[in-house]
């Protein structure tokens, strides 16, 4: 039996927005079973949902990790802040993010200790 948290995660990353040449599109839509009020949304639009309906439900949640696709994008970084998850984030080597105090930023190929 799968646990209640992998069925939470499997739902929400197979609930798709719809693709921004799709939205004027609406036959296509329709054939596809994509309903009329889905419209287009950006991944990082859909991730930030993603993290506060997990914040809203009663699993645990205490950690997100993200590829620099998420990482580089400063208001994906704020709501992890500002609710108080944990996060691991890549960014891309030319994206300097800001340290606050509490956070760690560790740069490739320099030792931090």
């Amino acid at each position: 039996m799968q646990q209640p948290w992998v069925n939470f995660l499997v739902r929400q990353s197979w609930s798709p927005g719809v693709l921004e040449s799709w939205t004027e599109d609406r036959e296509r839509c329709r054939a596809a079973k994509i309903p009329d009020e889905r419209d287009f949304r950006a991944k990082n639009d859909l991730a930030k949902d993603m993290v506060r309906r997990a914040l809203t439900s009663p699993l645990p949640i205490a950690w997100v990790t993200a590829d620099a696709a998420y990482g580089q994008e400063g208001r994906f970084r704020r709501l992890l802040e500002q609710s108080g998850l944990g996060n691991v984030l890549a960014v891309p080597k030319s994206h300097y993010p800001a340290v606050h105090p509490g956070t760690y930023c560790i740069q490739p190929g320099r030792r931090q200790w």
